[in-house]
């Protein structure tokens, strides 16, 4: 995530949208390129406090799921818990990218996440 807003609600945000990385836009050009280099060799550019934290709050809100969420929705529910990428939720559950996509949006704004 490149951005100029450095609080924990983009953080949080950003942590939720899947980013292993933040980076504020002041930063420079090769200290830019050194971070995206960085993350597609599967390093972390977020503190793991900041990551944690994100997940904390995450797996609070999510383990309140409501009753009418279904079987799906709360597996959905316990791999982002479980800090799963989309891409492995759906391996996991045997769906296609964009259902899980749509998964994990409908259960994040259905906990108002």
């Amino acid at each position: 995530m490149l951005t100029s807003f450095d609080d924990e609600d983009a953080v949080r945000r950003s942590v939720l949208a899947g980013a292993s990385g933040y980076v504020l836009k002041e930063v420079g050009d090769d200290r830019l390129i050194r971070r995206v280099r960085r993350v597609a060799v599967g390093e972390t550019l977020l503190a793991p406090g900041r990551i944690e934290r994100a997940r904390e709050r995450l797996s609070r809100v999510l383990s309140r799921r409501p009753a009418w969420f279904t079987s799906v929705e709360g597996r959905v529910a316990s791999g982002i818990i479980a800090g799963m990428s989309n891409c492995e939720i759906g391996a996991s559950l045997g769906l296609s990218d964009p259902v899980v996509a749509r998964l994990v949006s409908f259960v994040l704004a259905s906990l108002d996440a």
